[in-house]
């Protein structure tokens, strides 16, 4: 089995790795409007994102320490946000970041990517069966308490009380399965309390 996921890996990262190459040569040859330019950076950097995910995978299954690193909270978020901001233009979602500048933490920049990008995703998913002529807005704060709060709220279709208990066990989903894998959360709790050391609620 290790030896199949370490092939797998290998090719995905050689997939990806095209991907990326092929971003870049159409960035640099081809003329683009700035909605397009903006479009390509998006997919280079997501390109660059997925290389690290599948490298971060590939150091769990062969045991080895994952990089540690000092790395900036509010640039993070900004990336993720930035990554999702097609998303969220698609739904017609607002959304509005306040950060303290200045946070920074020792940890795994991607894992903390990655919870940010998983919370962010769902708050706009959240407006999906709601109507259009509604305010749609998804407030993310992340500021310094006893120690790094991140927030992120919406005002969208909620959460039944009698699931919510639920919510962070891996493969239940209020999503239909093209959309959702039930994943996301569990994940997200997993990294929050073992790369990071801290707690997560909703």
């Amino acid at each position: 089995a290790a030896e199949l996921a370490s092939g797998l890996f290998h090719d995905l990262t050689n997939q990806v790795t095209a991907l990326s190459l092929n971003v870049e040569h159409v960035k640099q040859h081809t003329p683009q409007a700035s909605e397009t330019k903006a479009s390509i950076d998006r997919a280079g950097k997501v390109s660059e994102r997925m290389k690290q995910f599948v490298s971060s995978v590939r150091k769990q299954l062969a045991g080895s320490k994952q990089d540690v690193q000092h790395f900036s909270l509010p640039y993070e978020l900004e990336q993720a946000a930035e990554l999702l901001s097609y998303k969220a233009r698609q739904m017609h979602v607002e959304v509005d970041i306040q950060a303290d500048p200045g946070l920074c933490l020792d940890g795994d920049a991607f894992k903390f990517n990655q919870i940010v990008i998983n919370l962010l995703s769902n708050a706009i998913d959240a407006y999906a069966d709601q109507p259009e002529h509604l305010p749609r807005r998804v407030a993310v704060t992340l500021r310094q308490q006893d120690g790094i709060e991140l927030s992120v709220t919406d005002w969208g279709c909620g959460i039944p009380a009698g699931i919510k208990d639920r919510i962070f066990q891996p493969f239940f989903t209020t999503k239909d399965f093209a959309y959702g894998t039930g994943l996301g959360l569990s994940l997200t709790k997993q990294r929050v309390e073992k790369d990071f050391a801290g707690t997560i609620t909703m």
